[in-house]
């Protein structure tokens, strides 16, 4: 995308706003999951949630986890045909 991200970079999903009062002051920055990009494009970037501790939910802040300079090419789907007799 034009903002750098590539398929296969994993970013946290963290809350540093206290849900009750929506203040960032006195809370220390808690890790709710990690999301993968799986598709990128030029204006957005499409991800999964992997692995998740608490929802993680619209307006959340995402942070790199790790960079991937060149990712892995994507697995290929092995298919076998069965004759049927």
């Amino acid at each position: 995308s034009d903002d750098g991200v590539k398929d296969g970079q994993v970013f946290r999903g963290v809350r540093d706003k206290d849900p009750l009062t929506e203040s960032d002051a006195d809370v220390e920055p808690d890790q709710k999951g990690e999301v993968t990009v799986v598709l990128t494009s030029k204006t957005a970037s499409l991800g999964y949630v992997a692995k998740t501790k608490m929802p993680i939910l619209l307006g959340d802040t995402l942070l790199a986890n790790q960079l991937f300079p060149n990712p892995p090419p994507r697995p290929k789907r092995e298919v076998q045909t069965l004759l049927l007799q």
